[in-house]
């Protein structure tokens, strides 16, 4: 069975959702359409749709895209490469940020000794002055 033969049912369930949008369209003036197809929240849950979509089709015909196109061999190198450098980049900034966080260790624990000093010198300078 290859994948163009679809289980019957699910596509009569998914054609329904089809149908639906096809008769809201259908109630509409041009007008609406147009305001309709404005709206943020419309532009979103397209967009979320369209990116599902291509991600599905990419998962159902990634080993043929990249076999079959000299530009989907490119591409998926150049993938692989980006994520290679990001992976790496992520490291970098791993180091970075525990290097920044031991200096900020270090600042904490002398601000505790400066605070506690003062506080100390406080209680002296008041002791002193209520004797």
């Amino acid at each position: 069975m290859n994948n163009y033969n679809l289980n019957f049912e699910r596509y009569q369930t998914t054609n329904a959702y089809w149908n639906k949008y096809e008769q809201i369209l259908a109630q509409m003036s041009n007008e609406q359409k147009v305001f309709v197809s404005k709206q943020e929240s419309v532009l979103i849950a397209k967009q979320n749709l369209l990116s599902a979509f291509i991600d599905y089709l990419f998962e159902q015909n990634k080993v043929v895209f990249i076999n079959s196109s000299e530009n989907g061999k490119l591409l998926m190198e150049d993938y692989i490469s980006t994520i290679n450098t990001a992976a790496e980049s992520y490291v970098s900034k791993s180091e970075q940020l525990e290097k920044e966080n031991e200096e900020l260790k270090k600042q904490i624990k002398q601000l505790m000794l400066d605070f506690k000093s003062t506080q100390k010198g406080t209680v002296e300078n008041e002791s002193k002055t209520t004797k």
